[in-house]
């Protein structure tokens, strides 16, 4: 973190200074095994601004997310945290969520962040921020809890009529060793590009399998999300995602052993 004088506010230099540590072995390693240890995901949530089939929308809630998980993360030594980060922006001043997913023997990290928005009072942020934790989560750890239009209520939504949220498509996407195995997990599709290193990589086969198997998994994934979904800047997101990651794909299917 750095101290900004003219805002008098800490913040950090680049977004992707908070993203992950350098190193996250221990930590995937401990993540994996947790993993094994979930609980079923509940769905005591109820949508009052969406139906399906005359039928009331059931989600699960950030109690019954942390509900399934928790457990499982400490005894693996592992510990979820959140912050609200003040930032400079072009707009002016601004803030993010970061939540945080720690290895504590090890110290390493890793963090999914999502940008907050001006809402009409303490009501409305704190029903943003308790979506935004539970969105966070999701996507560190990788779950589906059918959260399609759940946070009306983050946006002050009243009527049948609410519009759904538009937000920003979230998953990790994870780079492969020479043999094949997981070596770093991003939840950024950018910090993943700018660390895939292709004609590096390209010789080994079991690295080019993986990668390709991780790629179609991304575009299955953006596919079936645009189903959930009738918010277009969403759907946009996400069919770009599908694109470049098609590109990708074809780009490690050229290389060579």
């Amino acid at each position: 973190m750095e101290y900004d004088s003219k805002q008098g506010t800490f913040g950090p230099k680049s977004l992707f200074d908070l993203t992950e540590s350098d190193k996250l072995g221990n930590l995937l390693k401990a993540l994996y095994d947790a993993r094994q240890e979930y609980q079923p995901l509940s769905k005591s949530g109820v949508n009052a601004y969406f139906k399906s089939n005359n039928k009331e929308h059931r989600y699960s809630t950030l109690k019954d997310v942390e509900d399934a998980v928790e457990g499982a993360l400490q005894s693996h030594d592992l510990h979820l945290r959140h912050q609200i980060v003040a930032i400079q922006t072009e707009q002016g001043l601004g803030s993010i969520l970061r939540t945080t997913l720690e290895h504590i023997p090890s110290g390493e990290f890793m963090s999914s962040i999502i940008a907050m928005e001006s809402t009409g009072g303490p009501q409305a942020t704190g029903s943003q921020i308790t979506y935004y934790r539970r969105y966070n989560i999701l996507s560190l750890l990788n779950l589906e809890a059918d959260d399609e239009d759940d946070g009306n209520a983050a946006q002050g939504n009243k009527g049948d009529a609410a519009a759904p949220k538009s937000v920003k498509p979230s998953r990790s996407y994870e780079l492969f060793d020479v043999k094949g195995e997981v070596a770093r997990t991003y939840t950024d599709w950018g910090s993943f590009t700018k660390s895939l290193n292709i004609a590096k990589m390209g010789h080994s086969a079991p690295w080019r399998k993986s990668q390709i198997e991780m790629l179609e998994g991304v575009k299955k994934w953006a596919s079936d999300e645009k189903k959930k979904t009738k918010v277009p800047s969403t759907i946009s997101q996400l069919d770009q995602l599908e694109e470049r990651a098609q590109k990708l794909i074809d780009e490690v299917g050229l290389q060579t052993s």
